[in-house]
């Protein structure tokens, strides 16, 4: 009878597998389900919070370092670190360095330690992160989690900066994640659509609004050393030759205003937008057609290949490069509509 009744072998010594970084809607058929196939389940316990009734991972007290670091990640920066194969790191025991968990533990911890620093010189408020997923969330600052280790902080500002301008870059040490501010809401929530769980270094982007408060300062007073271009304040910046478009067929009922933000909302900031217009007994009438000045040549160019026969105010528009120059006059301003006129 009890060859009969012979228990599957167990992985470990103690047979039991610690499963972290679960999703909050994550159930116990959704684990017996995926697990089963591999063998025999004896016992599957997932904790259950007694009030809210969901795992308790998923209460409003989280821990601020699971943002930041993955485990994975810990032993990939260890394994670089120590010189030691990664294998051998995760597996091997010796009296100096005691066994992997514990290894594990003290390399997480002192990552984590470094992380800490990092962010409090740079006046990130570490305490929001205390509350949870149900405080008030930021509206253009986002966390970009998920990152390989060593990721650079140009890699991430060129990631980003296409969809806008950027106030500031929070990259801790290990470039394992980052904080992006933006300057705009609508830029930041183009982006973050954009750019959510899209392939970076064939890792996916895991992005999250920050909470509301995670900046202690405002970005003049951290203490990153360079100020790149993009935090200058607008009339500083300087304007990129190749970075005006003309654009035809526009509704005559088509305003300067709405012309603009058709722009800023698909693509980013504009420096400027005109409409050509002209005299008449009935008042200023539009010719229809204008001219968007980007700040930078490459927004020029993702306008005509993204807008391309677009339709605004119920015209589908026709767009191309504008050979003229960027802006020379001191005021930053556009030509005079009336010297309008060749593209």
């Amino acid at each position: 009878e009890n060859d009969d009744k012979q228990e599957p072998e167990p992985i470990s010594e103690s047979g039991r597998i610690f499963i972290r970084n679960l999703s909050y809607t994550c159930t116990e058929d959704d684990l017996r389900e995926l697990f089963e196939k591999f063998g025999t389940i004896t016992e599957l316990h997932m904790p259950i919070d007694s009030y809210t009734k969901k795992p308790k991972d998923s209460q409003n007290k989280t821990r601020w370092n699971t943002l930041f670091v993955r485990a994975n990640a810990v032993a990939d920066i260890m394994s670089k670190n120590l010189n030691m194969n990664k294998l051998d790191l995760l597996t091997k025991s010796d009296r100096k360095s005691g066994t992997a968990a514990v290894r594990m533990a003290l390399g997480e911890a002192q990552i984590v330690n470094e992380i800490k620093q990092f962010l409090m010189k740079n006046q990130v408020h570490l305490e929001s992160f205390e509350r949870g997923m149900d405080c008030p969330r930021s509206r253009t600052t986002i966390l970009v989690k998920n990152l390989p280790a060593d990721t650079q902080e140009q890699e991430i500002r060129e990631l980003f900066e296409k969809y806008g301008l950027i106030n500031r870059v929070i990259l801790p040490p290990y470039g394992l994640t980052a904080i992006i501010e933006m300057q705009e809401p609508n830029e930041a929530k183009f982006a973050f659509k954009k750019l959510a769980y899209t392939n970076f270094k064939h890792y996916p982007l895991y992005l999250e609004w920050a909470p509301e408060d995670v900046f202690a300062g405002n970005p003049s007073s951290t203490t990153n050393q360079s100020i790149p271009e993009e935090e200058k304040p607008m009339d500083e910046i300087p304007i990129e030759d190749g970075s005006t478009i003309f654009v035809k067929n526009l509704n005559f009922d088509t305003n300067e205003q709405d012309f603009r933000e058709y722009f800023e909302n698909k693509i980013g900031p504009v420096h400027s937008a005109t409409i050509a217009t002209k005299k008449s007994p009935k008042g200023i009438l539009s010719m229809g057609y204008g001219f968007v000045q980007f700040y930078q040549s490459k927004m020029a160019k993702e306008a005509i290949k993204k807008l391309q026969n677009s339709k605004l105010d119920g015209h589908q528009i026709e767009i191309k490069l504008s050979n003229r120059s960027a802006v020379v006059n001191n005021n930053n301003e556009m030509p005079n509509n009336k010297k309008i006129g060749k593209t």
